[in-house]
């Protein structure tokens, strides 16, 4: 509501109205009487001025002093209450005037027509000389009388506004605010709402109007929730009613309609009632059945515990479900799927029996179709795979089985078989009837058969599917063979192929998981100590079995698509720190290991060629291939053609393992590799066996006739490296200069790597003294051997004949002419000698039992076969021979 409307507006203008006019009638008597009183003030200055003037005046008339009486005036008309002042003698002539400008004789004969002139007449001895006019200003006294009217006025304002605003706030809360209260209150009751009882606000008339109207609101809204509850019941009363009625209607068109037979029972099991579908399946009339026992249905099919554990089923759970076979009226016996579920009373105890009958006739007709087809083969009538598998895994049969399991393929279980009969005889029989010429139509018909034996019971478990699967694979080697034979499975081969299968599973997860990692073992010239390369060696950081070397995993993925895959993986790894590396201090070529099917594969030169583009900062001469096998004949050459390819792309090719499995000098003739790689196992057990001193000597010969560079693997220790110094083998690798490892500490390798002082100055041996440095060797070997069996850690001792070792037989067949004097080869005669014997007694105290003492000698046997062989290391050029080895 507005601030001035309804009440407000009434009792504002009932009670201001009479104010306000009072204040109309006496504020302009007060203003009157204002202007009144400042007149009668201006006209008794004036007065009072004028006199004084007066005198002065007569005096300067009478004297004749015309410029005072001027200057007179003029001081008069200064006066801020005066409009102008003047002079005039008796006939009316001014004399004198001081009057402000613009003021001419027409205005001032205007003003002297006016009530606001004062006149004062001028004398002297009581004649008169003239008289002086002042004319006041009453201007001045207008505009304060209007200032001071305006003040009242404005003073009466804000007093009836003020008693306006007072009444207002006395209205508002002494009166409005309980109205207000009290129509809220009837607004929320008439609208339905509980908003609580309205304030009372004072214990006057209106609080008491708000409490009586809170108790009155109170009755009506309990009497509405009453009427509002009791409205809910009764339509929740109609609606379930409605659901009821609409059910029973629905139950009654379902019971009357339903394509399954409903038979409705007393707790008796008395029929009540049954549906037209049910009559339609059983042949009985609705009359014919009411009011019999559901027993007159019973076919005879079923026992009487069938019926005792339809019964418990239904008191135990209240309902029952299954087939069940009952008799038509014409006898024929129908099969039903039937349920039966209690309906409770009020008591909660079962009052009726509601059954469904389903028939399922044609779904046993076709089951029993199904059953058919399923197991026999409709060709031959013989059982198929599905009874055969049966048949094998519950051993249904106690004779033999044949059985078609479609096509051309047949099984023949043969049982009863004695534990040392394999079945040859009866598969020979097989194949013989098989392969009988059949006559069609005048043409002879042969054909041949392939067979595949499995045999139950094997080592592990098996079922009749897999029995079955182990046949088939025989069978299919049975064809590759040539047919019109047997193979019979063999288990062994299954278990390593599925191992393979799951071993090739775990490498490629191991691929897409990032567990790969290239290791770099790196490459040095014994003789400078320069490092020229590094090799790349693949590791595997297996996740349960920590550091897997290449050895270990590369013959699970041997000429298998993943072998390809990891090729490749492992040569973009190298390009990729080839490209890392360019240009530092550790930039070297860097060589990384072929597969022959890797090498074959008819995509690996596409491969090489995209993985090098891909890589533009890498000089491709930076990397090398090393190429374990090519094979033979047309491999060699399809193999050939592919490396001199990658050697036109600049790449550097080496034969690798050279001397071991199956290294050929056709090979090592047609290959256009640069660089020959010594096997390792000849080199690190080359001073131990003179015999792998010799091959690799002899790899050494046949790479320097084809004019090849040759690198020696394996080198474990600094004697290893002297001894290829020896050898004319100036390159080398091996864990006796460093084990491989990952890229980021080949820097510091770098940093502390240093040729061995033993290598410095060591000259290769001329051929005809190198029987001196296998007998070297070798004694040093024999040597070695006694002292492992007699600290017990070999079975047998070495031969003790002075005449049996290769020193002896040097000795016997003269050492290299002019190598030395008669004395010094009398020196070494004696100290082998020296030798022998005392390893003789060695192994007399070992033989009876004093195996201690013998062990204590052996350092005097050490010590004097070491001088030995210094003896002996001096004939061939290469100084005093080490004890390592």
């Amino acid at each position: 509501m507005g601030l001035f409307t309804g009440l407000r507006l009434r009792f504002t203008v009932a009670l201001l109205l009479p104010l306000a006019l009072l204040l109309g009638a006496f504020l302009p008597y007060l203003a009157h009487e204002r202007g009144l009183l400042l007149r009668d003030g201006l006209a008794s200055r004036v007065n009072g001025l004028g006199g004084l003037a007066a005198e002065a005046a007569s005096g300067a008339l009478e004297a004749g002093d015309a410029r005072r009486l001027q200057a007179l005036v003029v001081r008069i008309a200064a006066d801020p209450e005066v409009v102008f002042a003047l002079v005039r003698d008796g006939r009316g002539g001014i004399l004198a005037r001081g009057v402000p400008q613009g003021f001419d004789d027409a205005r001032i004969r205007r003003a002297l027509t006016g009530d606001a002139i004062s006149t004062f007449p001028l004398f002297s001895d009581a004649r008169r000389l003239g008289e002086l006019v002042v004319l006041a200003d009453r201007s001045a006294i207008e505009v304060r009388v209007e200032r001071y009217r305006r003040k009242l006025w404005l003073g009466a304002a804000l007093l009836l506004l003020g008693l306006s605003g007072a009444l207002l706030m006395l209205l508002q809360f002494g009166l409005l605010r309980p109205l207000r209260h009290l129509g809220e209150g009837v607004a929320r009751l008439r609208r339905g709402e509980d908003g609580g009882p309205v304030p009372v606000l004072a214990r006057d008339e209106l609080g008491h109007l708000s409490q009586a109207f809170n108790a009155v609101a109170a009755d009506l809204l309990r009497e509405r929730r009453e009427l509002r509850g009791a409205r809910l019941s009764l339509e929740d009363e109609l609606r379930r009613a409605r659901v009821v009625e609409r059910r029973m209607e629905l139950a009654a068109s379902a019971f009357a309609h339903a394509g399954a037979g409903i038979m409705i029972t007393d707790a008796r099991g008395i029929i009540v009632d049954v549906n037209q579908a049910l009559c339609a399946a059983t042949g009985y009339r609705a009359n014919e059945l009411v009011g019999r026992s559901p027993r007159l249905l019973r076919s005879g099919r079923h026992a009487d515990g069938f019926y005792t554990a339809m019964w418990s089923g239904l008191t135990a759970h209240g309902r029952w479900s299954g087939e069940i076979w009952n008799r038509h009226k014409d006898g024929e016996l129908i099969p039903f799927l039937l349920s039966i579920s209690a309906v409770a009373d009020e008591r909660g105890g079962a009052g009726h029996y509601v059954a469904l009958y389903s028939s399922i006739r044609a779904q046993k007709a076709q089951q029993r179709q199904l059953e058919r087809v399923a197991h026999f083969d409709p060709l031959t009538e013989l059982p198929n795979r599905v009874l055969l598998a049966d048949r094998l895994q519950q051993v249904l049969r106690t004779t033999d089985t044949i059985a078609r399991l479609g096509g051309d393929e047949f099984v023949a279980v043969l049982i009863d078989l004695e534990p040392e009969d394999d079945g040859s005889l009866m598969l020979g029989r097989l194949l013989e009837c098989v392969a009988r010429p059949l006559w069609l139509d005048g043409l002879e018909l042969r054909v041949s058969a392939s067979i595949g034996v499995s045999f139950y019971p094997q080592d592990e478990e098996v079922d009749a599917e897999r029995l079955l699967r182990q046949a088939d694979q025989a069978m299919y080697r049975s064809k590759l063979a040539g047919k019109n034979r047997f193979s019979v499975y063999e288990p062994g081969r299954d278990r390593a192929l599925r191992g393979r299968i799951e071993d090739l599973g775990r490498v490629r997860q191991a691929l897409d998981a990032g567990e790969f990692e290239l290791f770099y073992q790196p490459k040095v010239n014994l003789r400078s100590g320069a490092v020229i390369g590094y090799e790349a060696l693949l590791r595997w950081h297996h996740p349960e079995q920590g550091l897997l070397h290449p050895e270990e995993f590369l013959p699970l993925v041997e000429g298998s698509e993943l072998d390809l895959e990891l090729g490749e993986w492992v040569l973009g790894a190298v390009l990729a720190q080839l490209g890392a590396w360019s240009g530092s201090r550790l930039e070297r070529p860097i060589s990384l290991n072929l597969s022959a099917h890797q090498l074959r594969h008819a995509g690996f030169l596409e491969m090489l060629r995209r993985r090098l583009a891909q890589a533009p900062g890498v000089d491709p001469g930076r990397l090398g291939l090393e190429i374990v096998s090519a094979g033979g004949g047309g491999e060699l050459t399809r193999v050939t053609r592919v490396m001199e390819a990658c050697r036109s792309l600049g790449i550097a090719l080496a034969l690798d393992d050279f001397g071991a499995g199956y290294s050929s000098l056709s090979s090592l003739k047609q290959l256009p590799v640069g660089l020959i790689k010594v096997d390792r196992t000849f080199v690190s057990q080359m001073l131990d066996d003179s015999e792998n001193l010799a091959i690799v000597e002899g790899v050494l010969a046949l790479a320097a006739a084809f004019q090849r560079a040759t690198l020696a693997e394996g080198v474990e220790t600094v004697e290893h490296g002297r001894v290829l110094l020896q050898l004319g083998c100036e390159l080398a690798q091996g864990y006796g200069i460093a084990r491989p490892m990952p890229a980021e500490a080949i820097g510091g390798w770098l940093g502390h790597w240093r040729q061995p002082a033993r290598w410095h100055g060591v000259q290769a041996v001329e051929r005809e003294r190198l029987p001196t440095l296998y007998a070297q060797i070798d004694h040093r070997s024999w040597a070695r051997m006694l002292d492992q069996y007699v600290r017990g850690r070999r079975t047998a001792p070495p031969s003790v004949e002075s005449r049996h070792c290769r020193v002896g037989r040097w000795l016997e067949d003269g050492p290299p002419q002019g190598s030395l004097d008669r004395e010094a080869l009398a020196g070494i005669r004696a100290l082998h000698q020296e030798v022998h014997r005392l390893s003789v007694e060695l192994l007399t105290l070992h033989t009876h039992d004093q195996q201690h003492e013998a062990v204590s000698r052996i350092g005097e046997l050490q010590e004097m076969n070491e001088r030995l062989c210094a003896l002996l290391g001096s004939l061939t050029g290469g100084g005093e021979a080490s004890a390592g080895g």
